[in-house]
């Protein structure tokens, strides 16, 4: 399993869509995702942990999630199987995550 803590491999303050609204964004962390799903055997998983982070804005994590199923990076029956989201400190992300990916 690897294992992306997002405090400390990415930012404390992951926000906004676009590269051009940022350092940290949804499109930065949509391209860290693709390099580690490239990386990885087909049926690792993935876990990736927010706790530690001062929250994820929606358009983050539209663009980081959404963005690997519409680019066809992974399928949404895979993204279940492969990605393990954990938030304690901030629960509402995983729902919203579920739901961003279900919509894609």
């Amino acid at each position: 399993m690897k294992m992306i803590n997002v405090a400390n491999d990415f930012s404390v303050l992951p926000a906004g869509r676009y590269v051009t609204d940022g350092d940290y964004t949804g499109e930065h962390f949509y391209r860290f995702l693709v390099k580690n799903l490239e990386e990885l055997p087909p049926n690792e998983v993935i876990e990736i942990n927010f706790d530690g982070v001062l929250g994820a804005g929606s358009s983050f994590l539209e663009q980081s999630f959404a963005e690997l199923v519409r680019q066809g990076n992974i399928s949404k029956s895979d993204f279940k199987k492969r990605f393990k989201i954990i938030a304690n400190d901030h629960p509402e992300i995983i729902s919203k995550v579920q739901r961003y990916v279900e919509g894609a």
